[in-house]
């Protein structure tokens, strides 16, 4: 989903291409980890969190580290938000 896209853009102030490039990366790392990780669903959280505060940390250069967490925190509820929209959509446009 592109939380990280409109978290980074938003509240981490990144130009548009920056935060592209921030999702691409967490993209990638999150689809590896996922292959070798499976399907624990607090051990993806932890690890998913450790993975987007450190690459905010490296690469988007966001050091106070609540707003890197507020980032992660706004980008799941983003994704949440999403899901929900297109649950709704897919549960409407079925033909009866």
């Amino acid at each position: 989903m592109i939380g990280p896209l409109i978290a980074a853009h938003y509240i981490g102030k990144k130009p548009w291409g920056m935060s592209a490039l921030f999702f691409v990366i967490i993209l990638v790392i999150g689809l590896i980890l996922s292959a070798f990780l499976g399907t624990y669903l607090i051990v993806n959280i932890i690890i998913g969190a450790i993975v987007f505060l450190a690459v905010a940390w490296f690469y988007l250069k966001i050091h106070p580290l609540p707003i890197g967490i507020l980032m992660y925190i706004v980008s799941i509820i983003i994704n949440i938000i999403i899901s929900y929209v297109l649950a709704f959509v897919a549960g409407w446009s079925i033909p009866i």
